[in-house]
């Protein structure tokens, strides 16, 4: 029981609007486009992504996906690490191969 409460205390809930595989291509679709404030573009292992908000409860992602939805047909709600929030993210760049 403990692990499972440590493990929501570090996570939270997010609307995900882009996953693609990291390449110059995908890095360049990402830098294109405008995203509400919300949303953060980082590089989470291979993948470039697009993660709007971290919301303690899956109620509260919820309720802001509809609207998210008119950015990204695929919006879906995912949950992530409460850190790639709060450290200062830096321009989505390809990974090195």
């Amino acid at each position: 029981m403990l692990t499972l409460n440590l493990f929501a205390q570090e996570t939270c809930y997010t609307v995900q609007l882009f996953s693609k595989t990291n390449s110059v291509e995908n890095t360049l679709e990402i830098q294109k486009k405008k995203f509400p404030d919300s949303c953060q573009a980082m590089t989470v292992g291979d993948f470039l992504t697009v993660r709007c908000g971290c919301y303690e409860g899956y109620s509260q992602a919820q309720k802001v996906l509809p609207a998210l939805k008119s950015i990204s047909a695929n919006a879906s709600i995912v949950t992530t690490s409460k850190f790639r929030f709060t450290k200062p993210q830096t321009s989505v760049t390809q990974k090195k191969r």
